[in-house]
């Protein structure tokens, strides 16, 4: 696992002035995931802090159990990888059955009517 702190993550941007850097990969419970640093600008600081741009780091899935790729349904976009959902939505059924895709969705909640 590659771990950096937000120091660590400074130091990194002044030497790459590249908005984009690939960082490595993370293995986390089933999936392996690639780590890109992306530089933003920053919201301009209460106390008048002369930093610029500060450091996101966006995680993208590689590969993982069905369960895994299921699961990350629910967080891809907060974590950067914005078109994971409509690819997986996609390309599921070349490799699991509409039934094992519902069995790890849980179970569908239905609204009762109102009035």
């Amino acid at each position: 696992n590659t771990h950096l702190s937000g120091k660590q993550m400074s130091l990194f941007l002044t030497f790459h002035q590249t908005p984009l850097q690939q960082w490595g990969e993370e293995a986390e419970d089933g999936a392996i995931y690639s780590i890109i640093l992306e530089r933003v600008k920053a919201e301009p600081a209460a106390r008048g802090t002369s930093s610029l741009y500060r450091t996101c780091k966006r995680r993208t899935l590689r590969a993982a159990t069905l369960p895994q790729l299921v699961k990350w349904l629910l967080t891809a976009n907060k974590e950067g990888d914005l078109n994971y959902t409509s690819s997986f939505l996609a390309t599921y059924q070349a490799f699991a059955t509409l039934m094992q895709y519902c069995t790890f969705c849980g179970p569908i909640r239905t609204i009762p009517p109102s009035g």
